[in-house]
């Protein structure tokens, strides 16, 4: 947790002094919840269900041309998910467990956008790469499993920001997350809402 901190605060800290030399982007700090499917790999695998992760998004914005910028985010979503042993390479079926997840990314890439009054909708095309990690505890047999991977990553989505006052607003974010872990692709839905600095 303490290394997440820390690079909210890094992130931060480089976007501040980007903000100070290159005019016209933002600044976007929100909390993240994310929804999906499973995740499977092979017939004598583990399903994931990677559901119910609750996290946050920072990212920053620099405005390229009139209607397009480039952004750079990083998100961290936390979470229980449930795990289920494929039951036709096992038997007898063990129950489904639990285990702790988090699931880190970091994407690049252009983004659309228009001011229409207090609005900006906006769309974009991430790319990246995402870092999963797992621990998992057996309850009938008390064993304890972890283990990490990292794939490719992209986001698809977009978004609408609404002016509060000058300089800030307010931001709702949707997202189709797509990464690849154990040999699998994933695809989440990313809902994202917070506060958006302007300069």
């Amino acid at each position: 947790m303490r290394k997440c901190i820390g690079l909210l605060i890094l992130v931060m800290l480089v976007t501040g002094v980007s903000a100070a030399q290159l005019p016209g982007g933002n600044v976007y700090l929100g909390y993240t919840y994310l929804t999906s499917g499973s995740l499977s790999s092979g017939p004598v695998s583990t399903r994931h269900d990677l559901s119910n992760l609750n996290g946050f998004l920072v990212s920053g914005e620099l405005k390229l041309l009139p209607w397009i910028s480039g952004v750079a985010e990083y998100g961290a979503n936390f979470g229980t998910e449930r795990v289920s042993p494929f039951c036709e390479a096992i038997t007898p079926c063990p129950v489904p467990f639990r285990g702790d997840t988090r699931m880190q990314t970091f994407l690049f890439g252009p983004r659309a956008s228009l001011s229409i009054g207090g609005f900006r909708p906006f769309a974009h095309l991430l790319l990246g790469g995402a870092h999963l990690s797992q621990s998992l505890s057996v309850p009938v047999s008390g064993a304890n499993f972890s283990g990490s991977e990292t794939g490719f990553a992209t986001a698809f989505g977009g978004g609408l920001d609404y002016k509060l006052i000058k300089g800030v607003a307010w931001r709702i974010q949707a997202d189709n997350l797509r990464s690849d872990f154990f040999n699998s692709s994933h695809h989440n839905l990313r809902f994202s809402t917070g506060i958006l600095f302007r300069f």
